[in-house]
C-alpha cells in the first residue's frame, strides 16, 4: 500500500520580530511586529507493508516554508522558523501473539531555522560594559538533524468489564543529544563559541492504561 499527496498553501498576515527586536526588554510587543505573506509547499509518501505477523510503516515528508516580509531580510523571502526540510517515520511491529507485541520506530528530522548573533562584542554603555550582539540576516543558522530509536513492549489483556494495556520500552535506545536551542556562548579562552542544549536523552518508558 502507498500513498502520496502534495500540497501548495499561500498565507497571508504572517507575523515576524522586526531586525534585532529585543522583546523582553519593550513594553509594547506591537511595536516590534511585521506583517508580510508566506507559502507553504510539500510533499508527503507513506507505505505500509504487513505479512503474517510482521508489518512495517514508512512515511516521508519534504516541507518548505518561506516567508516574505516588509523591512526583514532585504525584503527578500527567507525560511521561517517551521521550515524542515525533511522528516522520516519507521515504525515496525512483531505480533508474538493474540495479547503480545513488539514495537520498533525510529524518526528523523531535518532541523528548524534560527537566528543567531553574527557577531558579539563589550561595549561602555553609560559606563558600565555590556555584551552588544549583531546579526546580519534572519535565521541564518539552521540546528542539526534530530533522530532517535525507540523500542517497546506491549501486553493486552480484555477482562469482563475492561481492557488493559501495558507498555515497556526504551525510548532514544541510542542516547543521541538531540538539540532544541543553539546560543553564543564562549569558551575556556573567553572566545566566541557555538553551543548547544538537548532533550529526552535514554530513557524507560511505562504506561499503564485501561479502556472500557
Amino acid at each position: 500500500e502507498l500513498t502520496a499527496e502534495a500540497y501548495y498553501k499561500h498565507l497571508q498576515n504572517q507575523i515576524d520580530y522586526k531586525d534585532g527586536a529585543e522583546i523582553n526588554t519593550v513594553s509594547d510587543v506591537e511595536s516590534v511586529l511585521l506583517y508580510g505573506i508566506g507559502r507553504a509547499y510539500g510533499l508527503e509518501l507513506a507505505s505500509k507493508y504487513s505479512k503474517l505477523d510482521y508489518s512495517i510503516y514508512a512515511a516521508y515528508t519534504y516541507c518548505r516554508s518561506l516567508l516574505t516580509v516588509a523591512g526583514i531580510n532585504d525584503n527578500l523571502a527567507y525560511f521561517s522558523r517551521y521550515d524542515r526540510p525533511n522528516e522520516v517515520n519507521i515504525l515496525a511491529e512483531h505480533k508474538l501473539n493474540a495479547k503480545d507485541k513488539l514495537i520498533v520506530s525510529f524518526s528523523y528530522a531535518s532541523g528548524n531555522p534560527i537566528t543567531i548573533p553574527s557577531s558579539r562584542y563589550m561595549a561602555l554603555v553609560n559606563g558600565e560594559q555590556v555584551i552588544i550582539e549583531e546579526f546580519e540576516k534572519i535565521n541564518n543558522f539552521r540546528l542539526p538533524s534530530t533522530h532517535h530509536l525507540d523500542i517497546s513492549y506491549v501486553h493486552t489483556k480484555s477482562y469482563a468489564r475492561f481492557r488493559s494495556t501495558l507498555i515497556l520500552g526504551i525510548y532514544n535506545i541510542y542516547n543521541q543529544h538531540n538539540p532544541f536551542m543553539v546560543y553564543l556562548g564562549v569558551n575556556k579562552n573567553d572566545e566566541p563559541s557555538l553551543k548547544s542544549r538537548s532533550y529526552l536523552p535514554v530513557m524507560p518508558m511505562f504506561k499503564y492504561t485501561l479502556s472500557l
